[in-house]
């Protein structure tokens, strides 16, 4: 007994020795034991009946304005996207931009080959072409023959002019009774026959400028069908050529070399990175909660940024529909296609009613199961009714609670919860 007192008494003077030389680290020790115990303390407390635990949460029952609040995590999107869809068949020839390159506007960014296409446009140029030289060939056929017609014309004028001379000489001498009345009867009608050769002519002259022009309007408008179908055919054929149009950030591109791609398949997305939005799926539960206006924050680049509901799709799939969101002022930093985005949405008017701090698992519009102290460190189970929940508090609408009510809340509600609790903190 003489050589354990000796060994704990050395003990206590070692200890105390190393107190004195070095309180620091002893201090220290200290401190970690202190929170330790702190941590302890302040953790959730576990009830236990007997030997067998349930484990809850203790809540506080406050009345205050309720801030129902939606967290949802929303995807970037650009505001604008313009998707490349074919409008033609084609064989992809050659791939001139990359995925995620900036392209400008205009810029051609594949080229596709259809031999049946280029066929049908080599033919089409080939039947302008032949129309063009018709009309062409017309035209001078027609100016051949208005040339003819004017020199037959001129050579009647000449004979014309030519028998009336003839006629005014024989006049004279006809009344001079030189000639006989025969001759001068057949002067007269060598006249009128000139003059009726001449009008004769006059008259080819007129119907063949009518049938001229007829001929080539009717000339005219078939080259201009030849024309409009070739213009056509050289569109479809610009089609073969995936440009940008106003220009962007290629974010997606789906093809290959040598790959035949059928009419309407889309080869690509072209985003405007001017302007952003963010896309969310949201609990149906919130389906007529939300609506246009609704403000909220997004936080970014650890920043809160106001955001504001543009545009809902009320078509529920997989128990969520879908949310389209705004930023109200433009957001510094990068923002990037596809990126995940935190967010708060703010529903109600924050009008006064009973709550408590959230606690996972408290489902909106329902009835659970709580713990009410009744005294002596026993807890009664009891129920309330849940109206409106957010990521912050719980709304009671109804039960066993009051501002200023202690609840202690089962984190598992089954039918198998007892029905009177001792309350001993237990720690985590």
């Amino acid at each position: 007994m003489n050589r354990m007192d000796e060994q704990i008494s050395g003990t206590k003077q070692t200890f105390l020795a190393a107190f004195v030389r070095k309180p620091r680290f002893v201090l220290i020790g200290l401190l970690v034991l202190g929170i330790i115990l702190i941590v302890t303390l302040l953790g959730p407390r576990t009830i236990g009946l007997l030997d067998e635990g349930v484990d809850v949460r203790q809540v506080v029952v406050t009345r205050g304005p309720f801030e129902e609040i939606i967290p949802i995590r929303a995807q970037v999107a650009p505001v604008d996207s313009v998707f490349l869809d074919l409008t033609i068949d084609g064989r992809v020839e050659e791939i001139l931009k990359n995925e995620g390159d900036w392209v400008e506007p205009d810029e051609l960014i594949v080229r596709l080959s259809n031999t049946k296409l280029q066929m049908d446009l080599i033919s089409r140029e080939a039947e302008v072409s032949e129309q063009l030289n018709n009309i062409q060939n017309t035209r001078i056929l027609m100016d051949q023959d208005e040339l003819s017609l004017k020199r037959d014309l001129l050579e009647a004028e000449a004979d014309l002019e030519k028998s009336r001379d003839r006629l005014d000489r024989l006049a004279s001498v006809y009344r001079n009774g030189a000639i006989s009345e025969e001759d001068f009867a057949d002067a007269e009608r060598q006249v009128d026959l000139d003059r009726s050769l001449r009008d004769t002519i006059l008259e080819r002259i007129r119907n063949s400028r009518r049938l001229r022009q007829s001929q080539l309007d009717q000339l005219a408008e078939s080259y201009e069908r030849l024309k409009k179908g070739l213009d056509a055919a050289r569109r479809v054929a610009d089609a073969l050529d995936v440009r940008a149009g106003n220009g962007g950030r290629l974010s997606s591109l789906n093809v290959e070399i040598g790959q035949y791609l059928q009419i309407g398949e889309r080869v690509g997305q072209l985003d405007d990175e001017s302007s952003f939005r963010l896309v969310a799926e949201v609990d149906e539960y919130y389906l007529g909660k939300l609506s246009k206006g609704i403000k909220g924050t997004a936080n970014y680049a650890n920043t809160r940024h106001e955001i504001e509901v543009d545009r809902l799709v009320p078509e529920v799939s997989d128990g969520v529909f879908r949310v389209e969101l705004l930023f109200k002022s433009p957001v510094a930093g990068s923002l990037t296609r596809g990126q995940s985005v935190f967010c708060e949405l703010e529903l109600g008017s924050n009008q006064a009613a009973l709550q408590f701090q959230m606690v996972a698992g408290v489902p909106p519009n329902s009835t659970i199961e709580v713990y009410v102290p009744s005294g002596k460190g026993v807890a009664e189970l009891s129920q309330i009714k849940i109206g409106r929940v957010s990521v912050r508090y719980a709304e009671v609408v109804g039960g066993a609670a009051d501002a200023g009510d202690q609840l202690f809340i089962p984190i598992s509600q089954d039918d198998n919860l007892p029905h009177r609790i001792s309350i001993s903190e237990t720690g985590r």
